[in-house]
């Protein structure tokens, strides 16, 4: 945010207005952070900044409620996610246990481009990472 010093918030992008309202709300080191419509207007550089920022916020006590539609981040910032619907929770509890509840029966098809050829066959570090994130995510999961 220093390169922002000297410009007005109306002149800055929304982005960079979002930063500095998180930055404010923090600054009195709060015991519960209250945020809504995480990271919509954020650069990815700036949404990674945040990620830290509140992950650190939340290692050191804070209370951290993100209300969003994006779930992209759950698994990353939240240690328990509630998913409502119609005014109703659903849900609630731990990231991987939702996602399994809710993803019992469907099924994930993807195809990976630019692999490379190593001595135990095609690979590529796209395809072990996804490997293991799924493994993770979806314990029960079946890779083929």
């Amino acid at each position: 945010l220093d390169s922002h010093y000297h410009t007005r918030l109306s002149q800055c992008s929304s982005g960079i207005r979002e930063r500095i309202s998180y930055s404010i709300a923090i600054l009195k080191k709060p015991a519960l952070l209250c945020i809504g419509n995480f990271s919509w207007t954020v650069d990815p550089h700036g949404r990674r900044q945040l990620y830290r920022l509140i992950d650190g916020l939340r290692k050191r006590g804070t209370a951290i409620a993100i209300t969003s539609v994006m779930n992209s981040y759950t698994e990353i910032l939240c240690t328990k996610i509630a998913v409502m619907h119609e005014g109703r929770f659903l849900h609630i509890g731990e990231p991987q246990k939702i996602a399994h509840a809710i993803a019992a029966g469907y099924s994930i098809s993807m195809r990976i481009k630019n692999t490379v050829q190593t001595p135990g066959g095609v690979t590529s570090k796209v395809y072990l990472r996804l490997t293991a994130f799924m493994e993770k995510t979806f314990p029960s999961s079946k890779l083929m």
